[in-house]
C-alpha cells in the first residue's frame, strides 16, 4: 500500500508546484501542514515545498516569483 501511494504522489505533483506547510509543530495537529511539508520534501522534482511553519506570510514574495501552475 504505501509504494502505491507513494506512486500516486509523484504521478500527481508532475509539474511546477509550490507546496507551503503551515502550522504549529508544538500545537498538536495544528503542525500538520508543517510535517507534511517535510515528509513532501522526499518526493521533490519540480515541486518546490516551503515549511512556513506560524510564519507563511514570510514565503509568498518567493512564492510569487516562482510562477508555479499550482499551489497547495
Amino acid at each position: 500500500m504505501k509504494r502505491e501511494v507513494v506512486k500516486q504522489l509523484k504521478s500527481f505533483l508532475r509539474g511546477e508546484w509550490v507546496i507551503l506547510g503551515i502550522g504549529n509543530r508544538l500545537r498538536g495537529d495544528d503542525g500538520f501542514g508543517s510535517v507534511a511539508a517535510e515528509i513532501f520534501l522526499k518526493f521533490t522534482g519540480s515541486v518546490r515545498i516551503f515549511d512556513g511553519c506560524v510564519a507563511s506570510e514570510n514565503f509568498l514574495g518567493k512564492i510569487a516569483k516562482l510562477k508555479a501552475k499550482s499551489i497547495l
